[in-house]
């Protein structure tokens, strides 16, 4: 009975050395950047806080930190750098870092920032816009065609318009996507900034021919 009592005890004590409370162990993914934060593990039990400064910074350059795609608060420290907290979930994470050269060319913002862009019916290019930080900007779509008949006309033209407004001030990268079976294919990247007011612009920094 003894021996049995012990075994039970000992085998305790080994669970909470290798889970603690009940916590289980979950891996975080630095997106190939683990090196660049002080003291980093690969494994944190779900439900401590977990503390990572980020030190390596560039100057002119703004940061953002993502968990799994979703904005994390950082801290600024000016000898540590960004200090991140964040209680690890139950599951494993990645955590990305995006940087943006704060010297480029901003245009004067507006309330609302439109890209446009042409297409036609049967084969023209359909655009998809993705931003790197939901939490700054979203937009709305639209479609305008040339012509009011144009459910009559075959490859009728039309206009893609896509209406940006900011959420919080920042900045993050926009890429409109465009893809077509038979017109070319590529992506447009674009600055998008938001000040304090909520104000927004957006700059073309360039355009990559796709094959696919």
């Amino acid at each position: 009975m003894k021996r049995t009592m012990m075994l039970l005890l000992i085998g305790g004590i080994l669970m909470l050395t290798l889970f603690g409370c009940g916590g289980k162990v979950c891996r975080v993914d630095y997106d190939g950047s683990k090196d660049d934060f002080t003291g980093a593990k690969d494994t944190y039990r779900a439900g401590s806080t977990v503390k990572l400064c980020y030190g390596l910074i560039a100057t002119d350059t703004d940061y953002s930190f993502l968990i799994d795609g979703e904005p994390i608060r950082a801290d600024w420290d000016e000898k540590k750098g960004y200090i991140l907290r964040f209680t690890m979930p139950d599951h494993d994470v990645k955590l990305t870092v995006k940087s943006v050269n704060s010297m480029l060319y901003v245009p004067p913002a507006e309330e609302t920032a439109v890209l446009r862009f042409r297409s036609f019916d049967g084969g023209g290019p359909s655009f998809t816009v993705k931003i790197e930080d939901p939490a700054i900007a979203a937009y709305t779509a639209d479609r305008f065609y040339f012509d009011r008949n144009h459910n009559e006309l075959d490859g009728a033209a039309f206009e893609e318009v896509f209406t940006f407004r900011g959420l919080e001030p920042g900045r993050t990268v926009v890429v409109v996507s465009a893809r077509s079976p038979i017109a070319d294919n590529y992506d447009a990247t674009y600055l998008c900034a938001v000040n304090d007011s909520l104000e927004i612009s957006l700059e073309l920094l360039n355009t990559r021919d796709v094959t696919e």
